[in-house]
C-alpha cells in the first residue's frame, strides 16, 4: 500500500508540473493525455480461479475451510466479481496482479 501511495504522490506531481509548464508557455507544452493507457492483463487474470485458490482466499477471509466448506462460494465470488464501476485492475512492477 505504501508503495502505490508513492507512486500515486508521484504521478500528482509529475501531472501538476506538467500542467504548469503548460500554463507557464502559454498553453504550448505537451498535451495532458485525455484516456487512460490500456494494459494487456495476463491471461491468468480472466482464467476461473482453482480450488486452491479459493481455499487459501477463504482462509486469507478468515474462514475454515472444513468447517464452512458450504460457505466457500463466497470466496470463489469474491474472487472473479468484476471490479466496480471506476475501478481498474493494475500490475505490481513485476507483472503480478494480485
Amino acid at each position: 500500500m505504501q508503495m502505490f501511495q508513492q507512486q500515486l504522490a508521484q504521478t500528482v506531481k509529475l501531472t501538476a508540473m506538467l500542467q504548469a509548464q503548460r500554463i507557464m508557455t502559454g498553453g504550448t507544452g505537451p498535451a495532458m493525455p485525455t484516456s487512460v493507457p490500456t494494459v494487456n492483463l495476463p491471461k491468468e487474470v480472466d482464467d476461473p480461479p482453482s480450488e486452491e485458490e479459493i481455499k487459501e482466499y477463504a482462509k486469507y477471509l478468515g474462514m475454515d475451510v472444513e468447517a464452512d466448506a458450504d460457505l466457500l462460494y463466497i470466496a470463489e465470488w469474491a474472487l472473479t466479481a468484476p471490479c466496480p464501476d471506476g475501478w481498474t485492475v493494475h500490475l505490481d512492477a513485476g507483472g503480478s496482479w494480485r
